[in-house]
C-alpha cells in the first residue's frame, strides 16, 4: 500500500503529460487554427508589434486574453506560441490536481486524470479559447479548495487560507478578464468560502486582492494605450448585445445539444457511477462524514452552476463545456475516495476478480464515447492546418505570402482571420471578422468601409461564407452597402481556392 502511495503522484503527473501531448502535438505539427483562435492569434500578433487590443484589433473577449496571446506570440515566434504555452499550462494544471488527488485516492488519481483528459480532448476543438486557457487554473483552484476542506475544514490556518484565496483569485481573474460567463462557479465558490471559513476576512482579502491587481494592471495598460473606451464598447456593450441576439428556440436547441454532449462525457458518466456508490456508502456509514458530504455536494452544485452558465447562452459550441468539467471531476474524485476504501476492504479472491472485471468493463464503457470523439478530433486536427501540404489552409496562406510583402495590407472579408495570423499580414481595418458588422452593431459598418477605403489593401481574400462582395446579403445582415461597387471598381478577381476568392488591386 505504501509503495503504491509513493508512485501515485508521479503516475498522475505522467498521465497529465500524456494528455497534454495528445491534445497539442497534433495542433503544433499541423498548424491547425480555428476561426476564433485566428482572431485571438491576430490580436496577439498586433499587440506584440506595438498595437493595442480593441483599437487595432476588434474583439469581444477580455483584455487578459490579448495579453496572453501577445506573450505567447513573442515566446513562440508566431502562431505556435499559443498552443505551446497552453500545452504547458494544461500539463501543470493537470499535474497539480493529480498530485492533490493522489492524497485522496492513491494510484487511482492517474486514472482520474486520464478520464478528465479524455473529456477535455473530446470538446476542446484545438484549443486557444478562453475556456481552454481557464481550465487548468480553474481545476487547480477547485482541487485546492477541496483539499483545504477535507484536510482542515473551516479552521484552516492563515497561510493556507491566504494561499487558497490567492489561487481562487487568480482563477476568477482569468475568467472575468477573458470571458465573464466562465466565472460563475468560481464566484460562487468564493462566496461559499466567505460564508463558511472562520478566517473569512483574510480569504476575501486574498481573493479580492489578486483580482484587483490583475484588473488594475490591465486597466492601466488599456488607459496608457488609449484603448479603455474601446474595451468597454467591445467587451461589455457588444457582449450584452450578442447575448441578447439568441432567440428562445436557439437557446433551447443549444441547451439540448450541449446537455446531450455533456451527459455522454466520460467524466460525467464516471461521476454518476461514483456518486451513486458514494451515496450508498454514506447511507450505510455509522457516522455522517460532514466534511466529506459538504465537499461532494458543494462541487456537484458548482458543476451545475458552471454547466448552466454555458448552456444558457444558446450557442452550441462544444468547447463551452470545458468550464463544467473541473467541478464535476473534483466532486467525483472526492466521492471515489470512499468507494476505493470500500473496495479495498474486499478480501475473498473470487470477489476481487469479479471486482477487477467490473472495473475494466466500467472504465471501457465510461471512456468509449469521449475517446472516440477525441480520436476523431485529433485526426481532423492532424489533417488540416497551415503546415499540412496540399490543405486548403496551406494553399491560401502560401498564395497570400507569395503575392504580398510583410508591409502590404491584406483584407480578409469574412471570419477567417487565421489567414492574416498565419501569413503575418496586417489588415487595413481593425475589424478583422465580419460577424459584428453583419449583426449591425453600432457604427461598425461605416467604420469598416471607411478604414478599407483609407488604406486600400493590396489583396482581398473573400470568404465563401460571407456576403457583401460577390454574394448579396439578406435584409437582416445587409450592412456592407458600398463595399461591392468599391471592390468592383478597384480590383480584379483572380481565381479562388476552395471557394475563397482573391481580388487584386488594379496596377
Amino acid at each position: 500500500m505504501r509503495a503504491t502511495r509513493v508512485w501515485a503522484a508521479p503516475a498522475a503527473v505522467a498521465s497529465a503529460l500524456v494528455v497534454s501531448l495528445a491534445a497539442y502535438v497534433p495542433v503544433v505539427s499541423s498548424g491547425h487554427i480555428s476561426r476564433d483562435s485566428g482572431v485571438f492569434l491576430y490580436t496577439g500578433m498586433v499587440v506584440s508589434r506595438g498595437g493595442m487590443p480593441y483599437v487595432d484589433s476588434w474583439d469581444h473577449k477580455g483584455p487578459l486574453l490579448a495579453a496572453l496571446e501577445a506573450m505567447a506570440w513573442r515566446l513562440g515566434g508566431g502562431i505556435l506560441g499559443a498552443p505551446l504555452l497552453e500545452a504547458l499550462v494544461l500539463f501543470v494544471g493537470l499535474a497539480v490536481a493529480g498530485v492533490l488527488w493522489a492524497r485522496w485516492i492513491g494510484g487511482w488519481a492517474s486514472v482520474a486524470v486520464v478520464v478528465l483528459g479524455l473529456s477535455y480532448l473530446a470538446v476542446f476543438e484545438g484549443g486557444n479559447f478562453t475556456e481552454t486557457w481557464l481550465f487548468p487554473v480553474q481545476l487547480v483552484a477547485y482541487s485546492a479548495a477541496a483539499h483545504t476542506a477535507l484536510t482542515y475544514g473551516r479552521d484552516a490556518p492563515a497561510r493556507v487560507i491566504a494561499l487558497l484565496g490567492a489561487v481562487i483569485g487568480l482563477a476568477v481573474s482569468v475568467a472575468l478578464f477573458t470571458r465573464v460567463n466562465n466565472a460563475a462557479g468560481l464566484l460562487a465558490l468564493a462566496v461559499v468560502g466567505v460564508v463558511v471559513l472562520r478566517r473569512r476576512l483574510l480569504f476575501a482579502a486574498a481573493v479580492v486582492g489578486v483580482v484587483a491587481v490583475v484588473g488594475g494592471s490591465l486597466t492601466l495598460w488599456l488607459l496608457a494605450g488609449h484603448a479603455f473606451r474601446a474595451a468597454i464598447e467591445q467587451y461589455v456593450r457588444y457582449n450584452l448585445f450578442y447575448a441578447g441576439g439568441a432567440t428562445l428556440n436557439e437557446r433551447i436547441d443549444g441547451f439540448a445539444a450541449l446537455a446531450q454532449l455533456l451527459l455522454s462525457s466520460s467524466v460525467v458518466l464516471a461521476a454518476m457511477g461514483v456518486l451513486g456508490g458514494w451515496l450508498v456508502g454514506v447511507l450505510r456509514a455509522e457516522s455522517l462524514p460532514r466534511g466529506e458530504v459538504f465537499a461532494v455536494v458543494l462541487f456537484a452544485g458548482l458543476g451545475i452552476v458552471d454547466t448552466l452558465s454555458q448552456v444558457a447562452s444558446g450557442r452550441p459550441y462544444p468547447h463551452y463545456l470545458i468550464v463544467a468539467l473541473p467541478s464535476i471531476a473534483v466532486a467525483a474524485v472526492i466521492a471515489s475516495a470512499r468507494v476505493v476504501r470500500a473496495a479495498r476492504g474486499v478480501r475473498t479472491p473470487g470477489t476481487r476478480r469479479l471486482r477487477l472485471v467490473a472495473i475494466i468493463v466500467a472504465f471501457a464503457v465510461t471512456v468509449a464515447g469521449s475517446a472516440a470523439t477525441a480520436a476523431q478530433g485529433m485526426r481532423w486536427t492532424s489533417e488540416s492546418g497551415v503546415f499540412v501540404a496540399g490543405s486548403y489552409q496551406a494553399q491560401i496562406v502560401d498564395r497570400v505570402e507569395a503575392e504580398t510583402t510583410p508591409d502590404d495590407r491584406v483584407l480578409v472579408h469574412g471570419a477567417e482571420t487565421w489567414i492574416l495570423a498565419a501569413s503575418g499580414r496586417f489588415s487595413p481595418t481593425s475589424i478583422t471578422y465580419s460577424l459584428p458588422v453583419e449583426q449591425g452593431f453600432g457604427g461598425l459598418a461605416a467604420q469598416y468601409l471607411a478604414e478599407i477605403e483609407a488604406v486600400p489593401p493590396v489583396l482581398i481574400v473573400e470568404s465563401p461564407t460571407v456576403c457583401g462582395i460577390s454574394t448579396a446579403c439578406a435584409p437582416s445582415s445587409s450592412h456592407f452597402d458600398g463595399l461591392a461597387p468599391w471592390v468592383a471598381a478597384s480590383y480584379d478577381l483572380e481565381g479562388d481556392i476552395a471557394g475563397f476568392r482573391f481580388w487584386r488591386r488594379h496596377g
